[in-house]
């Protein structure tokens, strides 16, 4: 009697278990599908977006090509030769005027006013709805040039890093190569193998004579010697 109730609490706790493992199972399985789901939805969100910015893109650039976007530039602004600080003032305002814009770029205005045109601050420039859309717009396409310009960047050095990542294997092998990598370093080894496994030094002191050529690569106060491009010995 006391052997069949063991089994049959053995039993349920087993059951159980396996009751909550199956739940926790279907939870997990359903946050998935809404993850999944919350992703989908914020890149269906993102292209909506991105095709609004289009829109509004080509609206307003067609508002500055016919010369139709104006606003205020406020009492005591300058209209300056170039788009910096300190550079030269070629208009001062001593009053709210109108003036047309042309463009905006990293915070100042390409305006003209009485047929004098250059740049204003925007610190100076009463914004109005139209003049806000063109800065977006603007900040927009310098913010997805800074992307791709990176992008090519991460590209170039990828594949920099491939071709001597290809060529070191070639040279040393897939074995050494990974030994070098790992930061393994031993006398008898080149200088060539020591660049890999140490990095660059901060210093090389080099002494020639007519045995041939000394160096002493300086670490953070490590010390390594070379003779004629082999490490000879080594101070840590």
């Amino acid at each position: 009697m006391k052997k069949t109730l063991i089994l049959i609490l053995l039993n349920f706790f087993i059951l159980n278990a396996q009751n909550i493992d199956n739940e926790i199972n279907r939870l997990e399985k359903n946050r998935k599908e809404f993850i999944e789901k919350i992703n989908s939805l914020k890149d269906s969100i993102s292209i909506i977006d991105k095709k609004i910015n289009i829109i509004k893109s080509k609206e307003i650039l067609k508002t500055v090509k016919d010369s139709s976007l104006t606003a205020i530039v406020s009492k005591n602004g300058k209209l300056r030769k170039r788009p910096y600080v300190m550079d030269d003032i070629i208009f001062n305002f001593e009053e709210d005027t109108e003036v047309l814009i042309l463009d905006y770029h990293k915070g100042y205005f390409g305006v003209c006013v009485n047929s004098v045109c250059g740049y204003v601050n925007e610190l100076w420039i009463k914004k109005n709805q139209k003049v806000v859309d063109l800065v977006y717009v603007r900040i927009q396409e310098e913010e997805e040039l800074a992307k791709i310009k990176e992008e090519k960047k991460i590209k170039k050095e990828n594949k920099q890093y491939a071709d001597i990542e290809a060529k070191n294997i070639k040279k040393y092998g897939k074995t050494l190569y990974a030994k070098l990598k790992k930061g393994t370093f031993w006398i008898g080894m080149t200088d060539d193998m020591a660049i890999i496994s140490l990095g660059n030094p901060k210093d090389i002191n080099r002494t020639v004579g007519k045995w041939g050529v000394h160096e002493q690569w300086v670490y953070d106060g490590d010390y390594y010697y070379f003779e004629n491009g082999i490490l000879t010995s080594y101070q840590d």
